[in-house]
């Protein structure tokens, strides 16, 4: 996303611009920051690699980690909204 494109970014131009702030103090900040670089993960779609898959996650030693990957494989969520569950929503 372009620096400039982003709200935060508009807001404080347009406060500036309205006389609401000074300044825009993130244009001092624009290519300061490095771009995050997306790394996309192949899927497994063998039915083989699948199984090898599934007997990795019930050889995995900690158990609670295990229980994660087992429902991760069952309900195609995100790790993010794995972490996130709640007891009533598993």
């Amino acid at each position: 996303m372009e620096a400039r494109s982003r709200p935060e970014v508009h807001a404080l131009s347009s406060a500036a611009a309205t006389n609401r702030a000074e300044a825009n103090p993130t244009l001092a900040l624009a290519g300061a920051l490095q771009t995050h670089q997306v790394k996309h993960y192949a899927a497994i779609t063998e039915p083989a690699k699948i199984a090898l898959l599934i007997w990795q996650i019930d050889a995995y030693p900690y158990a609670l980690v295990r229980c994660a990957l087992r429902y991760s494989a069952l309900v195609f969520c995100r790790p993010g909204e794995i972490r996130a569950a709640e007891w009533r929503e598993i």
